[in-house]
């Protein structure tokens, strides 16, 4: 995949890669998450801020660094889990709406503050 899409950025590497169809999926880079519908060759990109990421009732959220991504779960073209973490601290988003917002579903924060 990576052959087909060259970033112009050295520094953010094609991490996983989840299709949902034949050509139509997601593809997890250090920085962004990208949506193909034609197997890699053009992709949208699709950045994970944080003015799109719903924090919830999450409130120990190290946002320092921002999200790091390390990979993309797709189950469909709307809905998707994007896993990473949030200053070394594993995080789950999940978005519902292609990846245009997200809501985080998992810190691990929030289990070590409950042991």
């Amino acid at each position: 995949m990576r052959q087909v899409y060259l970033d112009t950025d050295s520094n953010n590497p094609a991490e996983k890669v989840s299709f949902f169809s034949p050509s139509e999926g997601y593809l997890a880079f250090d920085n962004w998450i990208g949506y193909t519908i034609d197997s890699g060759r053009t992709i949208a990109k699709k950045d994970v801020l944080l003015n799109n990421v719903n924090f919830g009732p999450y409130t120990d959220i190290n946002i320092t660094f921002g999200y790091e991504i390390n990979g993309v779960k797709a189950f469909g073209r709307n809905n998707l889990i994007v896993y990473g973490d949030y200053g070394l601290v594993p995080a789950i988003l999940s978005s519902s709406d292609g990846g245009k917002s997200f809501t985080l579903v998992f810190s691990l924060n929030s289990i070590l503050k409950v042991m």
